[in-house]
């Protein structure tokens, strides 16, 4: 296989996202609490008033109980989440590649399980989170993500591309907009479609009426770059 994936359950990767989870309370104009079941709030909200050391040994704690209660649940959707992605891998690879026309910039794909749900990423490592209760999504997700890793190394931190050069806000509203192109044409790889964060709506809707002419990746890139808000 050209490419791989990896899907893990670490307690100390569900910890870290937990802890800045409770740092940073919201993303992009979504509240990470109001993304919380009933049961999880409570903890939630006492964490948000730790200090860090406390806020770790209470989250450790908290996670030993939770793999306890959940063991059988945790197990059962993680082998779920492997089996669905393992469909859908190559296709999903192809359409990046296809899209981007770039290869993939990392060969191995590592998936954090994590009982919180938030999926950040490291475009570094190419890492990403997952919520291990999340039945669906998946393989939209592995597109949503492996398209920012692919848009970082390949326009963001390539010197001769105009992306390289924007303020950091601009950035992160043309990268996350750009996902808005994991529409309803590929609703069968994906399961549904991507719908991007509140705060992007405007400039994603511009940017799939764009798409939708061409279906030109770099075109649309440089026509986003000439209609981002200031």
């Amino acid at each position: 296989m050209k490419y791989n994936f990896e899907i893990i359950l670490d307690k100390q990767s569900d910890l870290w996202n937990w802890l800045t989870a409770a740092q940073d309370k919201t993303n992009f104009g979504y509240s990470w609490r109001d993304q919380l079941d009933d049961s999880f709030k409570s903890f939630y909200d006492k964490i948000v008033l730790m200090s860090e050391e406390e806020a770790r040994e209470s989250i450790s704690e908290f996670l030993d109980n939770l793999y306890g209660q959940d063991q059988d649940i945790i197990h059962s959707n993680k082998k779920k989440l492997k089996k669905e992605l393992s469909k859908k891998f190559n296709a999903a690879c192809e359409w990046l590649e296809q899209t981007t026309k770039r290869p993939l910039y990392f060969k191995e794909y590592y998936i954090w399980l994590t009982t919180f749900p938030r999926c950040p990423y490291d475009p570094d490592k190419g890492y990403f989170w997952y919520n291990v209760y999340w039945r669906n999504g998946i393989v939209k997700t592995f597109l949503h993500e492996v398209l920012h890793f692919q848009f970082i190394k390949y326009w963001r931190e390539n010197p001769d591309s105009k992306v390289s050069k924007l303020p950091e806000a601009q950035f992160e509203l043309f990268k996350e907009s750009l996902t808005v192109i994991i529409d309803e044409e590929i609703i069968d790889l994906t399961g549904s479609i991507d719908g991007g964060y509140p705060s992007h709506q405007a400039f994603r809707k511009v940017l799939h009426k764009e798409w939708r002419k061409h279906h030109d990746f770099d075109e649309l890139v440089d026509f986003g770059l000439q209609r981002l808000p200031k």
